[in-house]
């Protein structure tokens, strides 16, 4: 049995995604041969060769000149003040693009990521009105039926396509991570059918977040709800995977190899022709983290096309989050995953193979939440066993952590990232939270005296919250600016499942016609507090605050990237040329291409 698995683009350009990482190491660890692909990095490298990007450029160029200035058209403004550097922008390119990947150090790090976000913008004028560049891709459902506004196809069919065919795989996979790969990846699986009759299976925590807008009760037909059944099921050819992947995606190997009854496979999703509904099996036990493998890298090109002069990976220390109580939260429930601690040796295990394999500087562990007694352990056992790494992870503002955070700090701890939300203590506390901004402030403060950069994730709009609120939560985002590295900052959206959703009254959410859909503020408003609007305004305001406007993270839009981009940018360069740094790794920041 031979499967591949595929992560669509749309990811940002510095880490490759654990979906698919995570997927095949558990298949190989059960004698399935298994294929990974970041099609995000790999699209990216072949699309800046050199000799392509020139004649993009060029087309470009005719494209730009033909439009004139009454035409209109998405990023005309940035793509105008390109226009007129873009041949220093190519030469750029030039130098960092390789055969085997992008020669990036920490000389030429922001230089190179400018210049080629600059030329991926600048080239998107091919496909108008489609737009892409590092870390944003502008795209509607016409991008499918309209080969002109698709920049994959090439790709696709040139390059990944023929790599699939010659791997000859019984089983397809498609992760769908985030919603910005959605028509990539519908792009991509109908390619695959015209080339290919291998089946397609997808999942993912975008998949799953899609399924919960739908899924009933784990038996019979999802939902009667015609428009998200659609959605699905042009996802589905034949199959899908709601929820944690690596058990289903196993049985559903082992039922294609012995011709068995799929309706035996856990979590799987498939249209029955018979019943003319969309069905889901039943639901299967969470996996026990002991049968869990190390991940490994294989396959995928660290060290070479990611963009960054560290190589990152990441890593899970748990699987769900052992807080689960945020009332706008709906990430525990779209992976229907209780909180599991991994083994901790193995986690042990896990660091010593990605430095001494795979060559890894720094792991991004992608934990919900870690608890300071999985940190405490980390530190202790890095320290204790010399291994030099640094590491990162989400963790909550808990009273056992400023005791932890100097041991942490020179285990090679470099950036950590907290769910604040609120400056506000009666919103904190609506939010069922659960810490207190005595024990924020505390860890801010420790984290600032140890060299760690914090990354706050902050929300407004939240239901009931007062403009005066939510000027609090800005007023302690100024006091603390020289403390806080990233901000995320993002107006608060109803998302299916969270507490909120199942207690719509008791928040005072009230449908503006019809009924309420989660997703999608048009459609409901608040009785108490600022609207959806007002919270935007509040974000968008951000931007031009002289203390916290360099600060903010930007998800979205032409000059966005991700957190590690503004880690590389603004707090490695310091924290990585520290005598403590130089001590424990003299050799990081040299490009490993």
């Amino acid at each position: 049995m031979k499967v591949v698995l595929l992560s669509p683009p749309g990811l940002a350009p510095f880490t490759p995604p654990l979906s698919i990482m995570a997927l095949s190491s558990y298949l190989r660890q059960e004698g399935i041969e298994a294929a990974t692909i970041d099609t995000s990095i790999e699209f990216l490298h072949f699309n800046l060769f050199p000799e392509r990007l020139k004649d993009k450029i060029q087309a470009a160029r005719a494209v730009f000149a033909s439009l004139g200035p009454e035409f209109s058209y998405p990023e005309q403004e940035e793509i105008t003040k390109i226009s007129n550097r873009i041949e220093r922008d190519f030469a750029v390119v030039q130098e960092v693009w390789g055969e085997e990947g992008f020669n990036i150090s920490k000389d030429n790090f922001e230089t190179a990521a400018a210049a080629i976000n600059n030329a991926l913008l600048f080239t998107s004028l091919v496909n108008l009105p489609t737009i892409h560049t590092l870390n944003c891709l502008y795209a509607s459902e016409s991008m499918l039926r309209n080969k002109s506004e698709n920049p994959f196809l090439e790709y696709y069919q040139k390059k990944l396509i023929p790599r699939i065919a010659e791997f000859q795989p019984d089983l397809i996979g498609i992760s769908y991570s985030y919603e910005s790969q959605l028509f990539p990846g519908l792009s991509l699986t109908a390619e695959i059918r015209n080339a290919l009759q291998a089946p397609i299976v997808c999942g993912g925590s975008f998949f799953s977040i899609m399924c919960d807008a739908v899924y009933k009760d784990g038996t019979g037909p999802v939902s009667t709800k015609k428009e998200q059944e659609e959605d699905l099921l042009r996802l589905l050819h034949p199959f899908g995977i709601y929820g944690e992947g690596e058990e289903p995606l196993l049985a559903l190997c082992k039922c294609m190899e012995k011709n068995g009854q799929y309706r035996h496979v856990p979590r799987l999703l498939y249209y029955d022709k018979k019943l003319e509904a969309l069905k889901v099996n039943r639901h299967s036990d969470t996996i026990e983290t002991g049968n869990l493998p190390l991940i490994d890298l294989k396959d995928l090109p660290v060290g070479k096309k990611y963009l960054t002069p560290l190589v990152f990976a990441p890593l899970m220390s748990a699987r769900g989050c052992y807080w689960n109580k945020c009332a706008f939260c709906v990430l525990a429930e779209s992976i229907g995953s209780n909180w599991r601690r991994l083994p901790q040796e193995k986690i042990i295990q896990n660091i010593k193979l990605y430095k001494e394999h795979y060559g890894v500087d720094f792991i991004v562990f992608t934990d919900e939440a870690m608890p300071p007694a999985t940190l405490r352990f980390l530190a202790e056992r890095i320290l204790q066993e010399g291994i030099e790494i640094y590491f990162g992870t989400m963790m909550r503002f808990e009273k056992g952590l400023p005791h932890t955070i100097e041991l942490a700090a020179k285990a090679g701890c470099r950036f950590l990232s907290f769910g604040f939300e609120s400056g506000c203590r009666r919103i904190v506390s609506a939010m069922r939270k659960g810490y207190s901004h005595e024990t924020a402030q505390h860890i801010l403060d420790q984290c600032a005296e140890n060299g760690i950069a914090v990354e706050l994730h902050v929300m407004f709009g939240f239901p009931t919250e007062t403009m005066d609120e939510a000027r609090e939560t800005i007023s302690f985002l100024e006091k603390n600016s020289d403390k806080i590295a990233v901000i995320s900052a993002n107006p608060w959206v109803l998302a299916v499942g969270s507490h909120i959703y199942d207690h719509l009254e008791h928040y005072g959410i009230v449908p503006k016609e019809g009924r309420v859909i989660a997703d999608d503020p048009s459609t409901y408003s608040v009785t108490e507090g600022i609207g959806y609007k007002q919270a935007l305004e509040m974000v968008n305001s951000l931007y031009g605050n002289p203390l916290l406007g360099k600060k903010i993270l930007r998800r979205m839009g032409v000059h966005g990237f991700s957190e590690e981009y503004y880690y590389l940018q603004r707090h490695f360069p310091e924290a990585l040329a520290s005598p403590l740094a130089m001590a424990r790794n003299p050799g990081v920041g040299v490009n490993h291409a």
